[in-house]
């Protein structure tokens, strides 16, 4: 005899709840997607877990409410390892979403198979849950319905999947498409649970249901533990969610401060830089002019004392000849002040060159120690110059060389008094590469070590007392190293307080930065002109073409005295208009003449074939070198002119003479 089925009916209160927290879970899973999806290594795998535990708990408790709103006319228990095994399955469930939802990407292969595992899981989280009950009657499913269940459980996570990673980054935290997407998913979660309790019947048992071992009843205490514990736990979600969506907007204000920070101290070190530069470049400009206005009466001052000298010496007036002797040093000493000051600006900004060319160095050192000789003997020292056998050629700047040198060695002879100062050179293998090393020393006052270490700074000597004593800008060491370094080599110092100071510069044998570097003269052209053998013979034509009365008188003196046939042209127009008529054997040029410049002259001079192959020596203020050569100037002088200097440059391209027999 059949019995007949157990009929229930739901209590609609809770109904409402489960779909409550089916809603309040959904809402939690798409704020948990963001939240994963911006986060990486621990923090992403910690959000991915609480997440999945938080979410699990949500579906579960969704679950057992529905079925607790379920009411049959016999006690119903339930077995609860069963039902620990049902919020396994919904846990796994809500972590495959999560982790789908909160890829970079998903796409609808990967939505579908996703959409399987999910809605797999929670079907098996439901039926698990079914199998949990404990009552006097016999669980029969519908397979239709089942198979429905399934297909909507798998249909569900689709969307929900979808609709999940499409509001991921919603900024609000409340924001009208995340809440009614949350809507939507918590509405259609409860429909595959009630679709899966419409799939079965209950059949009366007539003996007690056996299993009952690990079986519980759920009381109203228990639902509402249930649901306390499943609001407090998507309360903790949504609350971690919100401290950490305000702390990542700090973060990301603090950061976007931080950058804005970063932008504006960078464009005030541009605008800085911007401003360093257009001061030193009026620096350089205002040194470039005041060296220009001081140097050309003190060219004349010096050049016109030198001649009074000789025209002294000449008349027998010993008496005058140490006055003018004084007003000739003084004037070179603040004409190498003046130097040293430009040099350096230069220097820092970046405007001096390499001239390279290949040379001796033992010649080089003989002629240097002929230079410095007079300031040794002056404080009754004695040069001792030990060039090594094999040192060879150097190819540098010569002109550098020399004045690096130049300046140790007066240095030397200014700070010893009746002692012995040490010029040396020679060569080493190192690095693969030839090097030639100077050594300067002297049996001076000495330095002590603080001293030492400052000795290289531009201003800087000793102490005060020795600036006052000994006079100097302390520039000269300082320019010293620089050209060192600009030749690809070094400076070092010891010094002993009382015992003497030792320098020693070591430069490449070959040239450093090549391609930056200038060629000389003699490399831009080829000269056939050679040196008289009679000092009585003519020296050939000069056409000086300079503006400056002073510099034309200076220059005709110096000239005709060393035996050359002079012209004098006060403008550019002028010299090429005397260049074409008289064809001199040599021109002088100065740059800074008014309608008609130096760099025109020349242009034009080199343009005009009856002209070109005439040497043209540059004699200006305007220390601009590589526009001198590169327009094809055989030499370039700077001023004030050096009468020696510019009677041997002269005599480098004076026409040979031959003789006739």
């Amino acid at each position: 005899m059949s019995h007949p089925l157990l009929q229930g009916f739901y209590d609609y209160r809770l109904v409402a709840l489960s779909a409550i927290i089916a809603i309040l879970a959904a809402y939690a899973a798409l704020d948990l997607a963001g939240r994963i999806a911006s986060t990486r290594g621990r923090a992403r795998f910690a959000w991915m877990t609480g997440g999945a535990m938080a979410m699990g708990m949500g579906i579960w408790s969704m679950h057992y409410i529905g079925m607790l709103a379920f009411h049959l006319p016999v006690p119903v228990k339930y077995d609860w390892p069963t039902v620990l095994l049902s919020l396994l399955a919904a846990m796994i469930a809500s972590g495959i979403a999560l982790h789908l939802v909160s890829g970079e990407s998903l796409s609808l292969t990967r939505a579908i198979v996703g959409s399987v595992f999910m809605g797999g899981g929670i079907a098996a989280m439901h039926y698990v849950g079914m199998e949990a009950m404990r009552l006097n009657a016999m669980c029969e499913y519908s397979t239709g319905i089942v198979a429905l269940s399934a297909v909507v459980a798998v249909v569900i996570s689709f969307v929900a999947l979808w609709l999940t990673f499409s509001v991921r980054e919603s900024a609000s935290n409340w924001g009208s498409r995340k809440v009614l997407c949350a809507l939507l998913m918590g509405a259609a979660i409860p429909v595959m649970h009630y679709v899966g309790m419409a799939a079965v019947t209950f059949m009366p048992l007539s003996a007690p249901n056996a299993g009952l071992e690990h079986a519980i009843d759920i009381s109203d205490l228990g639902l509402i533990g249930i649901t306390f514990v499943t609001m407090v736990s998507l309360g903790l979600v949504f609350l971690t969610a919100v401290i950490d969506r305000r702390f990542t907007v700090h973060i990301t204000a603090a950061n976007e401060e931080r950058y804005r920070l970063m932008v504006e101290i960078a464009n005030e070190q541009r605008s800085a830089r911007e401003a360093a530069e257009s001061a030193n470049e009026a620096k350089s400009q205002f040194l470039a002019n005041m060296s220009h206005e001081l140097r050309t009466p003190m060219n004349a001052i010096i050049g016109y004392t030198e001649m009074v000298i000789d025209d002294a010496v000449d008349l027998g007036l010993e008496g005058s000849v140490a006055d003018l002797q004084k007003i000739s040093a003084a004037g070179k000493h603040l004409l190498s002040l003046i130097s040293d000051i430009l040099d350096l600006s230069k220097i820092e900004a970046g405007r001096m060159e390499l001239y390279l060319e290949t040379f001796e160095v033992d010649s080089m050192i003989q002629d240097l120690s002929t230079t410095i000789r007079p300031m040794v003997d002056k404080n009754l020292n004695k040069l001792v110059v030990d060039v090594r056998s094999g040192v060879g050629t150097m190819r540098t700047d010569l002109t550098k060389v020399r004045q690096a040198l130049l300046n140790l060695l007066s240095n030397a002879a200014k700070f010893t008094s009746n002692g012995v100062i040490y010029l040396r050179a020679h060569s080493e293998m190192a690095d693969g590469r030839r090097w030639i090393v100077f050594e300067i020393k002297d049996s001076g006052i000495g330095m002590e070590p603080d001293r030492v270490a400052k000795v290289f700074e531009a201003f800087t000597q000793a102490d005060a007392s020795t600036t006052r004593k000994y006079g100097g800008t302390g520039l000269g060491l300082t320019i010293t190293r620089k050209f060192c370094e600009m030749m690809g080599g070094t400076i070092g110092v010891e010094s002993k307080l009382d015992v003497g100071t030792t320098f020693r510069i070591r430069l490449p044998a070959g040239s450093v930065g090549e391609a930056n570097a200038l060629a000389t003269p003699q490399q831009q052209l080829e000269r056939s002109y050679v040196r008289p053998d009679s000092e009585g013979e003519s020296q050939g034509s000069v056409l000086v073409v300079d503006d400056d009365p002073g510099a034309q008188g200076l220059m005709h003196a110096y000239l005709v005295k060393a035996g050359y046939a002079v012209t004098i042209a006060s403008s550019g127009d002028e010299g090429l208009a005397l260049a074409r008529k008289m064809r001199p054997d040599i021109i002088t040029l100065d740059v800074m003449m008014p309608r008609m410049d130096g760099w025109s002259v020349l242009s034009a001079l080199k343009a005009n074939p009856d002209l070109a192959q005439i040497p043209v020596i540059v004699i200006s203020m305007v220390e601009n070198q590589s526009m001198a050569y590169s327009l094809g100037a055989a030499e370039y002088i700077p001023k004030p002119v050096n009468r020696d200097r510019l009677i041997a440059v002269l005599s480098k391209y004076r026409p040979a003479l031959v003789s006739t027999t």
